[in-house]
């Protein structure tokens, strides 16, 4: 929906993205003009390719029920229990060391990683949790004290971003280069976290005691 969070969200989103493609644009003009003077030394007439979707991601289906049992504990008045261990903190940094032991991570890749937290940081309250966690929300930016929401809340928290990505993509006007960069790494973390869902997903759910429940309907009124 557009509400004022999420049009100050998308705002952030823009600011974000200007200086990543301002990096780009110098070696996007020297492409360009590869691109030109190959066009022009050739005399062969080039039908366009389609354009490829530059948000596409490949859920996986263990992880999209994940998802679904999220829910349903929610409605069931359970709550996930914080902080959580691992946190996507924890769960990022470690996808990351992987990747730099294997020789496939680079600056882009730090910054990935930064830019995913910091969006989570700004996503949960206007889109990744439900209203019956919003008390819970409260307690825990109390509890958190400075620290990042992302060093807070468990891998189901961040399976809700990773299933809105490509909405928060379109709606950040990512250049297509880019775009389909962060793709490709959010697919490669999603292999990631199924590959490894029985460390990943060790954060339990309880059920709310009659006190938390009383408070979400005082807060809903």
């Amino acid at each position: 929906p557009d509400t004022p969070e999420t049009k100050k969200l998308q705002e952030e989103l823009l600011v974000q993205n200007k200086m990543m493609r301002e990096m780009r644009r110098k070696q996007e003009k020297e492409s360009l003009k590869k691109t030109k003077k190959q066009e022009q030394d050739s005399n062969v007439d080039q039908t366009p390719e389609p354009e490829e979707k530059a948000y596409k991601l490949n859920f996986p289906n263990g992880l999209q029920q994940r998802l679904v049992d999220d829910l349903d504990n929610i409605e069931q008045n359970k709550l996930l229990n914080l902080p959580g261990k691992p946190s996507i903190h924890d769960i990022l940094t470690d996808w990351n060391m992987r990747k730099v032991a294997e020789g496939k991570q680079n600056l882009e890749s730090v910054e990935f990683i930064d830019g995913l937290e910091s969006l989570f940081d700004r996503a949960l309250p206007v889109m990744l949790i439900y209203d019956f966690e919003r008390v819970q929300l409260q307690e825990a930016l109390r509890e958190a004290k400075g620290r990042r929401l992302s060093e807070f809340y468990p891998a189901e928290h961040l399976l809700r971003l990773l299933a809105k990505l490509p909405w928060l993509l379109q709606e950040a006007d990512m250049d297509k280069p880019l775009a389909q960069k962060t793709n490709y790494k959010v697919n490669d973390l999603l292999k990631y976290i199924e590959k490894n869902a029985e460390t990943v997903f060790t954060c339990t759910y309880e059920a709310a005691d009659l006190e938390y429940i009383e408070k979400t309907q005082q807060t809903s009124k």
